[in-house]
C-alpha cells in the first residue's frame, strides 16, 4: 500500500499558490494564511531598536550621525553635546573657551574639547588643507612662529589643570574626565615685512587627528569564559587602545559597539561619585560577552585587497554625540561591520554576518512535522523594489579629503529589464574604500535574496535562536534541507514557537576573505514538482512493492517462491487476469479508467500496474474545503490530474479559493499545466487575484508565467480604481509586427509602429489627431522615418534662471551684491532676508536682556546709489535667558532678530542685471552679564533671484 497522505487543505492551497513565481521575480507575495508577528521588546534591546542586519534588506541607508560631519568645523557652541571619539580619526572641535590678549590683541587662545572621555593621544593638527602641527615634528611650514599647542590633556583632572592669560581659565575650569587642548594663534607678523597666516582671520576648518577611546576587550578578560587577561568591564583603568600585548584594538568595530553599549563614566574628584558621561550604560552582566569575543575576532581577521595587500575585515572610526539618536549611532556602527544585535536568554549579543553555513550539515533541522499551523512564504519582491546598484559614501581619511564623506565606487549587477534601481548606503564609520565596497557588495547580494518563511513551529524549534542557521525540509514548497536563518522568534499561543526565517545562500558571504568577488543574481526559485506530496504519491503508485517488506497481517500472504506471474485463470480480485491484461494499453488509458472508478483516496494512490516491465501511473484528485467561523468564511476547490512513466511526468492543476475575514475580502484562481522529462521541465502558470483590504485600496491582478528549464518569461496586468493600470513584462520582448502603439487624447496623438502613414515611411509620429493613413511628414509636429530622417518642430525650454548669494560680514553697514547676471526679460522673484544672532555665557545670576532691537536692509538696483526696490525691516525673533539656579553654573543668554521679504521685478533683456542689499540701520537691546565668555555673533544677508 502507498503511504497515506495527511495534508490539510489549507496547506495544499498555499503550496499550490506558491508555485506562481516559480523562478520569476513577478512580485507575488502569495499566502492564503497570514499571521501577525510581534517583536521582542526587552529592555536591553531598547538601545538597538530598529537595527537590522546590515547585509539584510535595508529599506533605507543608515543615517550618518551629524557629529560625524560637524567635527570638521570648529565652533563656539555653549550647548554642544558630549562627544565620543572611536578609533584613529578626526576628533571633535568644540571651542569651550576663547581669549584674546597682547598689546594689540594679536594673540588668540582656544580651549577645544576633543572628547568627553579619556583618549589615547593627539597626532596631527591640520588648518584648512595644510599640516600645521604633528606630535613628531611640532609646528610645521608657514605656521612656525604663529601657532602653538601649549597644552594637551588626555583626561582632565585636578592634577593637570592649568591657568593662562587673564586667569579666567584656571585650575577650577578643568573639564574633569574630558580630553582637551589649548591652541594659540598670533594674528600679526613677526616683522615689518612678515605676515601672519592668520592676519585675515583664524580658519575654522580645523582637523585634529588622534587616537580616541580606550576600549574593553572581553577576549582579554580572564573572568569571561574564553578570555585571558587583566581587563574588566567594570574597571575603566584596565581598558586600552593598544592592549598590553601590543595589539591595537581601538579600531575594532565590534569592540567600539561594545564601548557605546557599556558607556564611559567620569568620577567627581570631590565626592568620588561615578557618573555616566557617554554611551548607554548597560551593565556587563546583561551582555553576552562571548558573542562580542567572536565578533571581535571576525573584525580583526585579515582579508585580501584586490588592489594588493591585506586589511582587517571590519575596522572603523568616527565621532558620536550624546545628541545623536542612539539607534542611529548603533545602526551606523553595525552597518559598517554587517552586524546586528540579538537578545539571547535575556542578554544583549552582537552577531557579525559571516559564512557559518557549514555547521548546518550536522544539524537534523526542521521539517513538515514541525510546522503546526498556517505558513506564509514571501518569495522575491517585485522588480521595482529589488535594487541592482548600491551607491553611497565613506569617510576619506587621506590628506586629499581630510575625513570628509566621499563616494565609494558603486557596486552593481545587470538589471533584468535594463533599468537601474539604486539603493543608497552611507557608511559613516568606514574609512577604507575596499571595506566600503565589501560591505556594499554584501548588502546588494542580500537584496537579491529577500525571501522569508513565517509559521508557528512546535517545541523543537526553540533549540534555535535568532541568527542561527536552520536546515528546513518542507514538501509543500519543495524545500529539501534548504538553508534559512532565524530572523525573528517569539512565543505564540499554546507555547508554539512563532518564527520568521530568511533564505541563506553561500553567495552572501563571498566577501569574507577578499573584496574581488562579483555580486550575482539570485538563484531562481525552482519549485521541484517531484517534491510535491501529490506528485510523490504518483511516484509511489508507480513502484512495485518489495516482497520482503510485505506484511502477512491475515495469514493469506503467499509463501516465498509461490507462483510468479499470472497464468490464464488466475484471479485478480473478482476478475480473471486475462480480463485485466486485455484492459491494459501502453498509453495507460485503462489504468486511468480503473482509477476513476475508485472512491477512496488511499485506493486511488495505491492503483498501479506494469506495462512491458515499465512502471506506469496516473493520478486524479478533486476535493473541496470550506471553513466558517466568527466574522470569517473560507472555501477552496482543488483539482489535479497527473501521469508518470519512466520517460516523463505531466500534470494539470487548478485551484480556486475565496476568503472573507476581518482584514480583507479575497478571490483568487490558479491554473497550471506542466511536464518534465530527463532534461526538460516546462510549465505555464496563470494566476488571478482580486483583494479588498479593510484599510487599503482594491487590488486586481492577472499574471502569466512560462518557465522552460528555469528560464521564465511572463506578464502581469494590474488594475486600478482610479486612472490607468499597468501591464508589466518580465524577461520578454514586446514585438508589434504590423501593429501600432497609439497615444491619443482626442486633440493630439503620438503613434509608434513600423512603416505606417500616408507614405508608409514612418516609425514615430506626433501631431494633431487624425486617421493613421493621413499621417505624413508634412503635418507632423515631430517624426522619425524608416530612412533615418527625423524632425522636431516644437520649442525647447532651458528651465528657470536662478542666482543667489549670502554674506556673513558683521559690520553695521554690511552690503551684498548679486550680479551682473543675465535676464530674458521675464518676471523675477527676488527674496531678501536678514538674520542676526548673539549668544554668550556669563556669571551665575547676572544674565539679562532689556530694551528692544531692530534692523533695516535696503535693496537697490545696480549699486547702493541706484533705484530703491524695497526696504526690509526686521524685529526680534529670540529673547532667551537660561538661569540654572545652581551656584557656579553660568547663565546662558541668546538674542536674535531676522526676517525676509519677496518682491517681483523685471530687468528687461540684459546681461548686466545687478542687485545690492545694504544694512542701513541696526540697533540692539541691552545685553547684561558679568564675566562674559563663549560669545558667538552671527549676521547674514541673503539675496535669491529666480526667473522662470
Amino acid at each position: 500500500m502507498a503511504k497515506a497522505l495527511k495534508i490539510a487543505a489549507t496547506v495544499v492551497g498555499v503550496a499550490a499558490l506558491a508555485v506562481v513565481t516559480g523562478g520569476a521575480a513577478l512580485g507575488l507575495g502569495v499566502s492564503l494564511a497570514t499571521t501577525a508577528f510581534g517583536v521582542s521588546a526587552g529592555a536591553l534591546l531598547a538601545v538597538s531598536a530598529g537595527l537590522q542586519l546590515a547585509s539584510a534588506a535595508l529599506t533605507k541607508s543608515p543615517a550618518v550621525p551629524t557629529s560625524q560631519t560637524q567635527r570638521l568645523i570648529a565652533s563656539v557652541d555653549p550647548r554642544a553635546f558630549r562627544k565620543s571619539v572611536l578609533g584613529q580619526t578626526a576628533m571633535a572641535t568644540d571651542i569651550r573657551y576663547e581669549e584674546w590678549s597682547g598689546a594689540d590683541q594679536e594673540y588668540c587662545d582656544w580651549i577645544i574639547c576633543l572628547a568627553s572621555h579619556a583618549i589615547d593621544g593627539v597626532e596631527e593638527i591640520w588648518i584648512d588643507q595644510e599640516l600645521a602641527w604633528s606630535a613628531s615634528t611640532g609646528v610645521t611650514g608657514k605656521f612656525a612662529g604663529y601657532f602653538s599647542v601649549p597644552n594637551i590633556i588626555l583626561e582632565g583632572s585636578p592634577s593637570n589643570a592649568f591657568t593662562f592669560g587673564s586667569g579666567q581659565w584656571n585650575g577650577f575650569t578643568r573639564l574633569t574626565g574630558c580630553a582637551y587642548l589649548r591652541l594659540r594663534f598670533k594674528t600679526t607678523g613677526n616683522g615689518k615685512k612678515a605676515t601672519s597666516p592668520f592676519s585675515s582671520g583664524i580658519s575654522t576648518r580645523l582637523t585634529i587627528i588622534g587616537r580616541g577611546a580606550k576600549l574593553y576587550d572581553p577576549r582579554r578578560d580572564s573572568t569571561v569564559p574564553g578570555g585571558s587577561g587583566p581587563m574588566r568591564w567594570n574597571d575603566q583603568s584596565t581598558w586600552r587602545y593598544t592592549a598590553d600585548d601590543g595589539a591595537v584594538i581601538g579600531e575594532n568595530l565590534a569592540l567600539q559597539i561594545l564601548r557605546v553599549v557599556l558607556g564611559w563614566r567620569i568620577r567627581n574628584p570631590v565626592t568620588g561619585e561615578w557618573r555616566l558621561a557617554t554611551g548607554s550604560g548597560v551593565p556587563g552582566r546583561r551582555i553576552g560577552m562571548a558573542s562580542f569575543q567572536t565578533a571581535a575576532n571576525l573584525c580583526d581577521e585579515l582579508v585580501n585587497r584586490s588592489a594588493g595587500g591585506q586589511e582587517p575585515r571590519y575596522h572603523g572610526a568616527g565621532v558620536v554625540s550624546e545628541g545623536d539618536d542612539p539607534g542611529t549611532v548603533l545602526d551606523a556602527l553595525c552597518a559598517a561591520c554587517c552586524g546586528r544585535f540579538r537578545d539571547t536568554g535575556g542578554k544583549l549579543e552582537l552577531a557579525i554576518a559571516h559564512n557559518d553555513l557549514a555547521a548546518a550539515a550536522a544539524d537534523d533541522g526542521l521539517n513538515d512535522d514541525d510546522v503546526v499551523g498556517p505558513f506564509t512564504w514571501d518569495p522575491d519582491p517585485s522588480l521595482e523594489t529589488t535594487p541592482n546598484v548600491i551607491r553611497g559614501r565613506y569617510v576619506d581619511a587621506t590628506a586629499a579629503s581630510l575625513y570628509q564623506l566621499i563616494d565609494f565606487p558603486e557596486v552593481r549587477i545587470a538589471s533584468p529589464d535594463g533599468q537601474d534601481r539604486i539603493a543608497p548606503l552611507d557608511l559613516g564609520f568606514v574609512e577604507s574604500p575596499s571595506q566600503a565596497q565589501r560591505v556594499a557588495s554584501q548588502v546588494l547580494q542580500r537584496k537579491q535574496y529577500q525571501r522569508s518563511f513565517s509559521a508557528p513551529f512546535d517545541i523543537r524549534a526553540w533549540k534555535y535562536g535568532v541568527g542561527d542557521v536552520v536546515p528546513f525540509t518542507f514538501a509543500p514548497l519543495g524545500f529539501n534541507r534548504a538553508l534559512f536563518r532565524v530572523a525573528d522568534q517569539e512565543q505564540g499561543q499554546g507555547g508554539v514557537c512563532q518564527m520568521t526565517l530568511t533564505v541563506e545562500h553561500p553567495a552572501l558571504y563571498a566577501w569574507d576573505a577578499n573584496d574581488a568577488a562579483p555580486v550575482l543574481a539570485a538563484d531562481p526559485i525552482v519549485y521541484d514538482r517531484g517534491n510535491n506530496p501529490l506528485i510523490l504519491a504518483i511516484g509511489e503508485a508507480a513502484e512495485t512493492a518489495l516482497w520482503s517488506a510485505v506484511v502477512d497481517d491475515n495469514g493469506n500472504r503467499p509463501e516465498n517462491g509461490a507462483t510468479v506471474g499470472a497464468p490464464i485463470g488466475t484471479k485478480v480480485g473478482d476478475r480473471a487476469v486475462e480480463e485485466v491484461i486485455d484492459d491494459i494499453d501502453i498509453n495507460t488509458d485503462a489504468i486511468l479508467e480503473e482509477a476513476l472508478r475508485q472512491d477512496d483516496l488511499v485506493q486511488v494512490l495505491d492503483a498501479r500496474t506494469f506495462v512491458e516491465g515499465q512502471p506506469v501511473a496516473t493520478r486524479f484528485l478533486d476535493f473541496r474545503n470550506e471553513q466558517t467561523g466568527k466574522n470569517e468564511a473560507f472555501a477552496s476547490k482543488f483539482a489535479l490530474i497527473g501521469a508518470e512513466t519512466p520517460d516523463g511526468t505531466a500534470y494539470v492543476l487548478n485551484l480556486e479559493s475565496v476568503r472573507v475575514d476581518d482584514d480583507k475580502t479575497l478571490a483568487e484562481r490558479l491554473e497550471e499545466v506542466g511536464l518534465s522529462e530527463s532534461d526538460i521541465t516546462a510549465k505555464i502558470t496563470e494566476y488571478d487575484k482580486v483583494i479588498s483590504p479593510r484599510l487599503g485600496k482594491v487590488e486586481a491582478t492577472r499574471t502569466l508565467a512560462i518557465d522552460i528549464n528555469g528560464n521564465v518569461v511572463g506578464w502581469q496586468l494590474v488594475g486600478s480604481d482610479a486612472g490607468p493600470g499597468s501591464l508589466n513584462l518580465v524577461n520578454a520582448d514586446l514585438r508589434m509586427g504590423t501593429g501600432r502603439v497609439i497615444f491619443n487624447n482626442g486633440t493630439v496623438m503620438r503613434v509608434q509602429g513600423v512603416g505606417f502613414g500616408a507614405s508608409g515611411d514612418l516609425i514615430s509620429w506626433f501631431g494633431p489627431t487624425m486617421a493613421l493613413a493621413d499621417c505624413s511628414r508634412a503635418n507632423a509636429i515631430s517624426y522619425e522615418a524608416t530612412d533615418g530622417d527625423a524632425y522636431f518642430g516644437g520649442s525647447l525650454s532651458a528651465g528657470a534662471l536662478q542666482n543667489s548669494r549670502s554674506t556673513s560680514l558683521l559690520d553695521g553697514d554690511a552690503a551684498l551684491t548679486v550680479g551682473p547676471f543675465h535676464s530674458d526679460g521675464g518676471e523675477i522673484s527676488v527674496v531678501l532676508s536678514y538674520s542676526y544672532q548673539r549668544s554668550y555665557r556669563c556669571a551665575s545670576g547676572t544674565g539679562g536682556i532689556t530694551g528692544d532691537g531692530a534692523a533695516a536692509v535696503a535693496l537697490h538696483v545696480g549699486d547702493a546709489a541706484g533705484p530703491l526696490l524695497t526696504t526690509l525691516t526686521v524685529g526680534e525673533t529670540i529673547r532667551e535667558v537660561i538661569v540654572d539656579g545652581e551656584p557656579g553654573v553660568p547663565d546662558q543668554v541668546r538674542w536674535a532678530m531676522g526676517g525676509s521679504v519677496t518682491i517681483k521685478w523685471t530687468a528687461g533683456i540684459t546681461d548686466f542685471a545687478q542687485l545690492v542689499g545694504k544694512l542701513v540701520s541696526r540697533s540692539f537691546p541691552t545685553l547684561l552679564g558679568q564675566s562674559i565668555t563663549d560669545t558667538s555673533i552671527r549676521q547674514t544677508i541673503t539675496i535669491v533671484t529666480v526667473e522662470v
